[in-house]
């Protein structure tokens, strides 16, 4: 996969998971792991999530460094 991209976010509870076949489990965010993007094997609840992304893209445009942002 050739992703031309600097930041992607699913935004999403469970977003490792899909459906299972025979050549074992497909989905968006199994491409997405193939990419090196990290997905989430947990449940995350609504609010604190809103209140993480909100603040994550506020420090972000504040400090460009994706980790230091998301710290």
């Amino acid at each position: 996969m050739n992703l031309n991209a600097d930041l992607v976010v699913l935004s999403a509870c469970d977003t490792e998971r899909g459906g299972i076949t025979g050549d074992g489990m497909i989905g968006l965010s199994r491409s997405l792991m193939r990419a090196g993007i990290l997905v989430s094997l947990w449940k995350a609840p609504d609010a604190p999530t809103a209140k993480l992304m909100t603040e994550f893209y506020q420090n972000l445009q504040a400090q460009p460094d994706q980790a230091q942002a998301l710290r």
